[in-house]
C-alpha cells in the first residue's frame, strides 16, 4: 500500500501523554513480544526526527506510547505484527506513522 495516498488526510490529533522514557519502555516491551526488526528501528529512533511525519503531523513516538494500552491484547499484537511486516516496504516517517496509526485507531474505536 502506498501510504503517501493519505498524506494530509489523516486526523493528526492523536497524542500520548507519556514521557519519552515511558514510551521507550513500551517500545522495548513490544520488541520483546513481537521480535520485529522494523519495530526495533522505530524504537531506536524514539526522540529523533526519523519518527516524525511532518506531512501528517504524526509522531511514531506518541503512537508507540498509545500501543501500551493494548499490549496485552492478542488481536492487537497479531494486527501489529502484520502492519510491521508491511512497514518493511517503507521505513520513511509517513510509513512508520501511518501503519502504527491504523492499528491504534482501530483499537481506540473498538474499545
Amino acid at each position: 500500500m502506498d501510504v503517501h495516498l493519505f498524506d494530509g488526510h489523516i486526523d493528526h490529533n492523536i497524542h500520548s501523554t507519556l514521557s519519552i522514557d515511558e514510551i521507550r519502555d513500551i517500545g522495548q516491551r513490544l520488541c520483546n513480544i513481537l521480535h520485529s526488526p522494523e519495530l526495533r528501528t522505530v524504537v531506536n529512533d524514539i526522540g529523533t526526527p526519523n519518527n516524525y511525519d511532518l506531512t501528517n503531523q504524526l509522531n511514531a513516538d506518541h503512537l508507540i506510547g498509545l500501543c501500551g494500552n493494548y499490549i496485552d491484547n492478542e488481536d492487537f499484537l497479531l494486527i501489529m505484527k502484520e502492519q510491521l511486516k508491511d512497514m518493511s516496504t517503507g521505513m520513511c516517517a509517513q510509513g512508520r506513522c501511518y501503519r502504527l496509526y491504523q492499528v491504534v485507531k482501530a483499537f481506540q474505536t473498538s474499545s
